[in-house]
């Protein structure tokens, strides 16, 4: 993920994906990428066809947890030569500063720019946020939980198991942003429906983790 958002913020905008399930096709699938786009070009091969205002190709791919294998292939360079050279090999590529041509990852990440503030320098600077619906899911399942086992706090044990999982999320910006806000729904949910005196768990108002490492992708 860390991958591809480096990628998109140098300039890597255009882009197409898909997913192999057979590991068998891969060295194939990623041999007919160099031949078509250069994909395995050296970094020195890269500048000179960006001198000669030649497109420029990355190819990522990611072994998913279920064992199929993600790729995304990414653009950059003049716009024309680009889609002339997407058209000659029938890709059909998305633009990722559209909100139509998002870059995705799975069904649950989205990577868009969001707006720095000043005091951190201003800008708009690109990050993953969750999807609308995975974040929907989050929230619903906190303040549920949250509600949950009458006005005492007894039992917390999936609330913890809950948060752990969110805070399992990759912590970039835009998916701190969004869990800090799901926290902050059901820390409101906790305190409308205890007993006043009972303190909130402790998992609700622990400091989230920012995102530390690069996810093994390949390029």
């Amino acid at each position: 993920m860390w991958h591809l958002l480096n990628l998109v913020s140098r300039g890597y905008r255009f882009h197409t994906s898909g997913v192999i399930q057979d590991p068998r096709r891969v060295p194939l699938f990623v041999e007919k990428m160099h031949q078509q786009f250069g994909v395995l070009m050296s970094a020195s091969g890269r500048t000179k066809r960006q001198k000669r205002g030649a497109p420029n190709t990355h190819l990522v791919v990611y072994q998913d947890w279920d064992g199929a294998w993600l790729w995304w292939l990414l653009f950059a360079g003049e716009e024309s030569r680009i889609k002339a050279l997407a058209e000659i090999h029938r890709e059909v590529l998305h633009d990722a500063t559209q909100a139509n041509g998002r870059l995705r990852f799975r069904d649950e990440y989205v990577l868009r720019q969001r707006q720095r503030p000043r005091e951190q320098g201003g800008g708009r600077v690109w990050t993953w946020v969750m999807t609308g619906t995975a974040q929907t899911a989050v929230e619903r399942q906190l303040i549920a939980l949250a509600a949950a086992h009458g006005r005492g706090a007894d039992r917390v044990d999936d609330l913890e198991r809950a948060v752990q999982q969110l805070r399992n999320k990759p912590m970039f910006n835009g998916v701190r942003t969004q869990a800090r806000h799901a926290l902050h729904r059901a820390r409101q949910v906790w305190r409308k429906t205890h007993a006043s005196g009972v303190d909130l768990p402790d998992v609700l108002t622990a400091t989230l983790p920012w995102f530390s490492g690069r996810i093994r992708i390949y390029d």
